[in-house]
């Protein structure tokens, strides 16, 4: 395959010749959001931080926008933008000082600005270590996904889905490896992801593979004791953007009623989760489920049908402060150094001290508290493990706690590179190029998407995670799917 990359010009798998496939432009909706975000920001009293949180958005999308590619890179930090910007641009809409919509006494605007800085530094370690964008690695990535029929692939994810309802069942039963072995579960995304890539990659998609894999995937959402309803929102999303699939008007309408069905949704289970969680651990106060699938959904139905105009509006009040993740680091802004010292890289060293220690051979391993962290630097009170729940400062507080205001930033830096190599790594790498390492990265980076993770959550999710892919690219895919890997295996339709 010949390339002109220099002057923008490539041959497309077709081997026509096409002008605008080497070129890395934004997508023409980009510019019509920042009018509009810049509009949202002039319009309040928030508005210098609101132009900051604009400029911030827009320079990341730059960043991180790879056409043909998995925008992982780019939701992380848009995500992570998300919650830090929010609550700036809905205090404008209502005309307050974002300050009166935090749920506590701190400081909002430093800790919002520090926020939207880190999330710059996460965009600029992302986009350093991912290197350039290449144009093979989109090329290569859809001819795998069409060169093999839909039903393949949708065979590929119950496979996957059976496997992964297996090990998630029984990984209690493996002690010390059970982490790893909920990871390796975790890694059915990556071939959920591949399918509805592979679906939207054709001209004419045909959607009926990839809407029971969805249905499957929002049903199991709710049966846990978190709400894990809005991953195969994202997934299929993040495939479809992936996919480069252009939307026609009446895609436009089915991709706006889901994106309005996940936020009705999202609404429900933010004014109901509190009885259901209670209902399906029998009251015991413990994250657990001891109540079977039948009863789980009646419950659930049963919650959703009492729900009125006022429980939904409350819904999505408790949505918009739980997206919102700057109020923990407010606080923290006025306790530490005042009240208690920076701690100079202990949690930091924490996390990654933890990671590296399985509880297959430090069976004392002390449990991760999160919400103690929150009660020792903010004094609130809110509940922890004897309640059922956690609650974390989120990494960028816990970071600042480390480091202050400004040497934060480094270790933030230094996470986000790691995470673009890794991302590079998974595409250059001749066991996972192409869509494979495309779908597993994505599953792989998922985590970093929440500025509500603690640290030690963070990097031990992410290094499972990668632990768990070698196993399938240096092991099950050799073995059992070399298909994936390849356009001249599997071309059945």
């Amino acid at each position: 395959m010949s390339t002109g990359m220099e002057q923008g010009v490539v041959l497309s798998p077709g081997g026509v010749r096409n002008p605008s496939l080497g070129r890395r432009r934004l997508p023409a909706g980009v510019s019509l959001l920042g009018l509009a975000l810049s509009l949202l920001a002039l319009v309040g009293p928030n508005w210098p931080l609101a132009l900051v949180a604009t400029a911030v958005v827009m320079l990341g999308i730059w960043l991180l926008w790879r056409p043909g590619e998995s925008p992982i890179l780019l939701f992380v930090f848009l995500f992570a933008w998300l919650q830090a910007a929010v609550q700036l641009y809905v205090a404008n809409i209502k005309g307050v000082s974002a300050v009166e919509l935090n749920q506590f006494v701190g400081d909002t605007d430093q800790a919002t600005l520090l926020s939207l800085l880190a999330c710059l530094m996460l965009a600029v370690g992302l986009r350093v270590g991912a290197g350039p964008w290449r144009l093979n690695d989109g090329i290569l990535a859809k001819s795998v996904a069409q060169a093999v029929s839909l039903r393949r692939w949708f065979i590929l994810y119950l496979a996957a889905l059976g496997i992964s309802t297996l090990l998630t069942g029984t990984a209690w039963s493996f002690g010390g490896v059970r982490q790893i072995i909920l990871a390796l579960a975790s890694l059915k995304w990556a071939f959920f992801w591949m399918l509805a890539y592979a679906t939207f990659a054709r001209r004419q998609p045909a959607g009926l593979y990839l809407a029971i894999a969805f249905g499957i995937e929002l049903i199991l959402g709710f049966s846990g004791y978190f709400s894990g309803f809005k991953t195969v929102f994202f997934f299929t999303f993040l495939a479809m953007a992936a996919a480069g699939f252009r939307i026609a008007p009446k895609q436009s309408m089915v991709l706006a009623i889901s994106g309005g069905l996940l936020l009705v949704i999202g609404a429900l289970w933010s004014e109901i989760k509190v009885e259901y969680r209670q209902f399906i651990s029998g009251y015991t106060g413990q994250q657990v489920v001891v109540v079977g699938p039948v009863e789980r959904y009646e419950k659930l139905i049963d919650l959703a049908s009492d729900i009125d105009a006022g429980s939904l509006r409350n819904g999505f009040e408790k949505l918009f402060l739980r997206i919102a993740y700057v109020d923990f680091f407010s606080v923290v802004l006025d306790t530490v150094p005042g009240s208690y010292p920076h701690t100079y890289g202990a949690l930091w060293w924490d996390g990654i001290r933890r990671s590296f220690m399985p509880r297959l051979f430090f069976p004392d391993k002390k449990a991760i508290n999160d919400s103690e962290l929150v009660n020792r630097y903010t004094g609130l009170g809110v509940a922890g493990a004897k309640q059922g729940t956690s609650i974390s400062l989120g990494y960028l507080a816990e970071s600042y706690i480390d480091f202050g205001p400004w040497l934060m930033f480094a270790p933030l830096f230094l996470l986000a590179w790691a995470a673009g190599r890794v991302y590079r790594w998974y595409l250059k790498n001749p066991a996972s190029a192409g869509l494979l390492g495309m779908a597993i990265a994505t599953v792989m980076l998922f985590p970093l998407a929440g500025l509500e993770t603690s640290i030690v959550k963070l990097i031990g999710a992410l290094l499972l995670r990668f632990l768990a892919s070698l196993i399938v690219i240096y092991y099950l895919v050799p073995r059992f799917l070399p298909w994936v890997l390849t356009t001249t295996q599997g071309r059945g339709r």
